[in-house]
C-alpha cells in the first residue's frame, strides 16, 4: 500500500485524548523550516523531559535547537499563544471549568548574571510566572492546560517605600497581575459564564473583588485578613465579617477532605505563609452567609464604597496534635442558598492544589529551573515548549492517582487500549478503568507494581513507547483493511 494512503488513513484516526505537545505547535505561524524545527525540538524534549538539553538532542539537533531559541522571529513572537489556544480548544466541550490563578518563582542559579532576569531574593535571579491553569469543574478535577501565563520580572533594586500607603494605587505594583490574569483568561476563552476563577490568599484585594463583581466573573478567593463590614451592618458589638459570621451563621453539613503534604524544603517566606504539614484526612465544618464589606481607606474614593459578597467559613474539627488546623475564609460570587451549594464551593476550592502539582511537573518533571540558557528570551521560549509537556505529565499522574474509576476511553482511544492488552505487560480486565489503564502504561515504561504508585517519568516513558507502537498498529490495521477491500498494492 502506498505510504501516502497510509498517512491519509492515519490522519483520520482519533489521536490520544491527552494533550499532544508536538501537535500544539504544528501550525505556529513561522516559515516552514522554522516551524519544523520547533516541532522536532518538542518531540525530542518529549522523549526525555528530565534530561538536560544537550542530552535530549543529537549534536545536530541541539545546534538547531539553540539557533531556534536565538532566532529573532521566534524571540519577537514566542509560541506561547499556541499553548493557550490549545487549552481553549480542549475547553470547548466543557460547560464549566475552573481557572486556577497562582504565581510561582522561577529561580535560576549560577553566579553569572543572565540577561533580562531580575532580582528574586538576596542572591538569586529569575522571574515570577503568573499562571492561569484550566481544570475540569466536575469531581474529576482533571487538568486541561495553561490558559494564560505572564512573566513578572522584578527590578534589581527593591522599592524603598514598599510598605507605604501611596503604593496601594500604583498601576505597576505586582498585585495588578491578578486583575490582568482574570481579564486575559476571559478574553482568551471568549465565552462568558464558563470560568470559575480560584485564588489563594495573596489575591485577596478589594479592587480585584470589585472588578470581578462589576464584570460578572464567577470567583472564589481565600481571605488574607478580616474585613470591616459596610456601614449599615456595623454595630457596637460586631464590626468585622468574621465576628458577624461567628455570631450569626449556622454550620451546614460537614465534609471530609484530603489535605496534601507540605514539604519543609521550601523558601523561608513560603514556609512562613504555608507551614510544613503531613498529609491527612480532615473533618470540616462549614458555615456561610451574605455580607457587604467597606472599601479600604487608602483606595480612591471614586470606587464603590462597599461590595456585596458571599462568605464561606471552613474549619477543621478533631485536629491531630501538633498540626495546624484547616481554617479557610472564602469570598465567592457563587450562590449559598442550600447546603449542597455551600459544599460545592468547598469542593471547588479544594481543586486549587492542582496548580501546585503543575508547577512540580514543570520544575521536577521537566527540570525547567535547571536549564542553562543565558537570557530571559531564550528561557521564555523554552518555557512555552515545555508547558504542554508538563501538562501531559500532570494529566498522566492525575489520571493514575486521582480518578481511578474514570472510563478508560476518556484517557486513551480504544485502539491504544488494544495495544496495551496485546503487549502482555499487564493483565487488563474486559472493561478497564483509567487507573488500570495507567498502571498498564507504567508497566510498559518499566514500572513494577510492588514498588508503589508510578512516578512522573515512568508514566511518561510508558506513554511514549505506547504511542510508537500505536503508530505501527494503526498502519498495519489500515493496510489490512485496504487489502481486504481489494485496494492494496499488488
Amino acid at each position: 500500500m502506498a505510504r501516502g494512503k497510509i498517512r491519509a488513513l492515519l490522519g483520520r484516526m482519533p489521536p490520544l485524548l491527552l494533550c499532544d505537545p508536538a501537535a500544539v505547535f504544528a501550525a505556529v505561524p513561522y516559515a516552514k523550516r522554522l516551524r519544523a524545527r520547533v516541532v522536532i525540538s518538542v518531540q525530542a524534549l518529549q522523549r526525555a523531559p528530565d534530561q538536560s538539553f544537550p542530552h535530549a538532542f543529537t549534536a545536530a539537533g541541539y545546534t538547531g535547537f539553540i539557533r531556534m531559541l536565538n532566532n529573532p522571529r521566534v524571540q519577537e513572537r514566542p509560541p506561547m499563544a499556541e499553548v493557550c489556544a490549545d487549552t481553549v480548544r480542549r475547553l470547548a466541550p466543557l460547560g464549566r471549568a475552573l481557572a486556577i490563578h497562582d504565581t510561582t518563582e522561577m529561580v535560576f542559579g549560577g553566579e553569572a548574571r543572565r540577561d533580562g532576569l531580575g532580582r528574586l531574593h538576596a542572591h538569586t535571579q529569575g522571574f515570577l510566572a503568573h499562571t492561569c491553569l484550566a481544570v475540569e469543574a466536575d469531581g474529576h478535577r482533571g487538568p486541561v492546560g495553561v490558559l494564560t501565563l505572564e512573566a513578572v520580572v522584578r527590578a534589581e533594586t527593591p522599592f524603598t517605600d514598599k510598605g507605604s500607603l501611596n503604593r496601594y494605587d500604583d498601576p505597576l505594583r505586582e498585585s495588578q497581575r491578578w486583575h490582568r490574569g482574570v481579564r486575559a483568561a476571559e478574553r482568551a476563552l471568549g465565552r462568558a459564564g464558563v470560568l470559575l476563577h480560584l485564588f489563594d490568599r495573596e489575591a485577596d484585594d478589594y479592587l480585584l473583588l470589585l472588578q470581578m463583581k462589576d464584570e460578572h466573573c464567577a470567583f472564589i478567593v481565600r481571605q488574607r485578613v478580616d474585613r470591616v463590614l459596610s456601614c449599615d451592618l456595623v454595630t457596637d458589638a460586631v464590626r468585622t465579617v468574621r465576628a458577624l459570621v461567628h455570631t450569626t451563621a449556622v454550620p451546614v453539613v460537614g465534609r471530609a477532605v484530603s489535605i496534601s503534604r507540605r514539604s519543609k524544603k521550601r523558601p523561608p517566606d513560603q514556609l512562613k505563609r504555608h507551614p510544613a504539614r503531613d498529609a491527612r484526612e480532615a473533618r470540616l465544618e462549614v458555615e456561610a452567609m451574605a455580607v457587604a464589606v467597606q472599601r479600604p481607606k487608602p483606595l480612591d474614593r471614586a470606587l464603590a464604597p462597599s461590595v456585596a459578597l458571599n462568605v464561606v467559613h471552613v474549619r477543621e474539627v478533631d485536629v491531630p496534635e501538633g498540626q495546624e488546623p484547616v481554617d479557610w475564609w472564602l469570598w465567592t460570587s457563587e450562590p449559598i442558598d442550600t447546603p449542597e451549594q455551600v459544599l460545592q464551593i468547598v469542593d471547588w476550592y479544594c481543586a486549587r492544589w492542582v496548580v501546585e502539582e503543575f508547577f512540580k511537573a514543570l520544575k521536577t518533571g521537566c527540570r525547567y529551573e535547571d536549564r542553562q540558557l543565558e537570557s530571559f528570551e531564550a528561557l521564555w521560549i523554552a518555557l512555552a515548549l515545555l508547558l504542554p509537556i508538563a501538562t501531559r505529565l500532570l494529566q498522566l499522574r492525575h489520571a493514575a492517582r486521582e480518578t481511578p474509576t474514570r472510563d478508560a476511553r476518556e484517557i486513551l482511544p480504544t485502539d491504544a487500549i488494544e495495544v496495551l492488552r496485546a503487549s502482555g505487560r499487564c493483565r487488563l480486565p474486559e472493561m478497564p478503568n483509567a487507573h488500570e489503564i495507567l498502571l498498564a502504561v507504567a508497566a510498559m515504561g518499566g514500572h513494577i507494581k510492588s514498588n508503589g504508585p508510578p512516578g512522573w517519568l515512568v508514566l511518561w516513558r510508558g506513554m511514549h513507547d505506547l504511542e510508537m507502537q500505536l503508530v505501527g498498529w494503526r498502519a498495519a490495521r489500515a493496510m489490512s483493511e485496504a487489502t481486504s477491500r481489494g485496494k492494496g498494492d499488488p
